[in-house]
């Protein structure tokens, strides 16, 4: 029978023991830079994401604001020809016709711009998160039904 050093097999084990202690303690170390480094890159990636939807958000309240300002300056036109109208023709339903005529040549002149415009939201809604879609929705829907009130008002629907 072999003979057996207890004290270098027992130096041997704790040995073992030490070194395996120290590779858990260096894995986890590892493990947690790690998780260190993609908490800094999620960081990064959701401040640019942030920074590119108030971009966007930006932009579409520009857009929206040169929209507006076309829509005015055709309303204020508008307003000047059916004041001229209105001096000149002394027939309620000549000039109710003669303002149909007008709402359906500034629709028409509209038209162009506003077809851009929806261009524009519809591609800026495809990049939006779930809830600013949902809220462009929702306020794409209340500004149709106003529209819709509108046209039906001036007799245009």
């Amino acid at each position: 029978m072999p003979t057996i050093d207890i004290e270098k097999t027992v130096n041997d084990i704790n040995n073992a023991i030490k070194e395996a202690a120290y590779v858990a303690v260096g894995l986890g170390v590892l493990g947690f830079q790690r998780a260190q480094v993609q908490r800094v890159e999620l960081t990064k990636q959701i401040e640019s994401q942030l920074a590119a939807l108030a971009e966007l958000s930006s932009s579409a309240t520009s857009a929206l604001e040169d929209y507006l300002g076309s829509i005015r300056e055709q309303i204020a036109e508008a307003r000047s020809q059916v004041s001229s109208l209105a001096g000149e023709l002394p027939e309620t339903g000549v000039l109710r016709d003669q303002l149909t005529d007008l709402a359906k040549n500034v629709d028409e002149a509209v038209a162009p711009l506003r077809k851009q415009f929806e261009e524009q939201l519809d591609r800026l809604e495809e990049t939006l998160p779930e809830a600013a879609r949902n809220l462009v929705h929702s306020i794409r829907a209340a500004a149709v039904a106003q529209e819709q009130a509108l046209r039906s008002a001036v007799g245009l629907a």
